[in-house]
């Protein structure tokens, strides 16, 4: 809607697509929108409708992204789109690795401390967890409860394994790294969702 309001503003009007095209590869990086403007508006004027393919050409590289969509993206085991994600952070974003491990490592380790643990509520879940917001307790519970012990533990696996992996135990490259360990705990969460279906049929 921001996008919306500030391209009328300036006496812009793009199709739906356009305006998606722009909020997709902007991201958190807004700092480049004015400039979109000023181009759009010396290329074709005020008033006429734009389409995606009008305005997708002036869009340059994909800025940075807010860090919860990689988490979301493994969180479905949407493995393309995590890595997406993931470039998108560490190179518009100019996240470290080690940066993108600290972020991965609380994330599986909300589900590790959920757990086994006595929570019934979001209320519970932000107490144990020491959030102040119930939405992300209780996505936290619900992504616990798809992913059960067996491959909670193994995610927790997989991250000990890239942090050392980071700090020199493999001649890798640290984008390598992070592109494996991402593809790998974004393939557990979808296997553990297929799982989880294929129980409820039988």
């Amino acid at each position: 809607m921001w996008f919306r309001e500030q391209l009328e503003l300036a006496g812009l009007r793009l199709d739906p697509h356009a305006i998606s095209a722009i909020n997709e590869t902007l991201g958190n990086d807004t700092g480049r929108f004015p400039g979109i403007i000023d181009t759009l508006l010396s290329t074709y004027g005020a008033g006429k409708k734009l389409s995606y393919d009008d305005v997708v050409m002036f869009l340059g590289e994909s800025g940075s992204t807010a860090p919860w969509h990689l988490t979301d993206a493994i969180d479905t085991g949407n493995t393309g789109e995590a890595l997406k994600v993931l470039h998108r952070l560490m190179h518009a974003g100019e996240m470290h690795p080690l940066q993108v491990m600290v972020l991965l490592h609380r994330h599986f380790e909300r589900f590790a401390r959920l757990d086994g643990a006595n929570v019934s509520s979001p209320v519970d879940a932000m107490a144990l967890l020491g959030i102040r917001s119930e939405f992300p307790a209780r996505k936290a519970m619900q992504q616990a409860e798809k992913l059960g012990s067996d491959a909670i533990a193994q995610g927790i696996v997989l991250l000990a394994d890239a942090d050392v992996q980071l700090r020199g135990q493999r001649d890798w490259p640290e984008e390598l790294v992070m592109e494996v360990l991402v593809a790998r705990l974004s393939r557990l969460a979808g296997g553990a969702r297929r799982n989880r279906a294929v129980s409820r049929q039988r």
